[in-house]
């Protein structure tokens, strides 16, 4: 079979899979986990290109706490090219939701904050992240309404691209083969289908003033809440 023919059967496949989906992902369940799917070729919106450093930092602010964290992703977009690339993750305060296992929200504050912090440092927010602690990174429902959300909030109406990814680290699965954690970076498409997104890494060779300074950033809150945590035990 030529090339052109395995790739017209895989893009008939991913269509096949893609309506498979939209049949079968009615769900109210907004904690629901859905599988994303492979993009068809001529369907990839943006390349993606993320350093090193970014996603050290999100697993170490990923295995900081059992419950899940969240953060914002800073770095460029380049419309020419059509590339976008995520230089730094930037910690946020979670709000508490009251499923802090299963469910993550910014804290307000922390949004405005962080944000600002972000166009200080000469960057844009290109995605944001946040962790399935004990599952497996296949977004929920509600993670794809917050998704599709931003990336309608980012939309870059000169070349009507949605420039901004979604990032999920599961740091402690146990069904996992190995201690190493495992990244999903997706995409929403059509307003409902999350898609994974490929990306070519750019590798740092030392971390840097701002990674070290962020690495400080989480672990006060969380310290705080572990010892409240202890305290209530001792008093029960």
């Amino acid at each position: 079979m030529s090339q052109n023919g395995q790739n017209a059967d895989k893009n008939k496949d991913n269509r096949n899979r893609i309506t498979e989906y939209m049949w079968h992902s009615d769900s109210e369940d907004p904690l629901r986990l859905v599988q994303c799917q492979d993009f068809p070729n001529f369907k990839i919106p943006f390349h993606l290109e993320i350093h090193s450093n970014a996603v050290f930092l999100i697993d170490f602010h990923s295995h900081l706490s059992n419950n899940e964290v969240i953060g914002f992703l800073g770095g460029e977009w380049d419309p020419k090219r059509m590339v976008i690339r995520v230089i730094r993750a930037y910690p946020c305060k979670a709000l508490d939701v009251g499923q802090d296992d299963k469910n993550v929200e910014i804290e307000p504050t922390s949004l405005v904050t962080v944000t600002k912090e972000i166009k200080n440092d000469g960057l844009r927010v290109v995605g944001w992240y946040h962790s399935h602690t004990t599952f497996q990174p296949d977004p929920s429902q509600r993670d794809i309404e917050n998704q599709n959300n931003y990336q309608v909030l980012f939309r870059d109406e000169e070349t009507k691209t949605e420039p901004f990814i979604g990032v999920i680290d599961a740091a402690y699965d146990i069904r996992l083969p190995t201690c190493s954690s495992v990244f999903n970076f997706f995409w929403i498409m059509n307003k409902s289908i999350p898609m994974k997104l490929l990306f070519s890494p750019h590798f740092n060779e030392r971390l840097t003033a701002y990674d070290y300074k962020a690495m400080k950033k989480p672990t006060e809150p969380i310290l705080m809440r572990f010892g409240d945590s202890i305290q209530r035990k001792r008093n029960l």
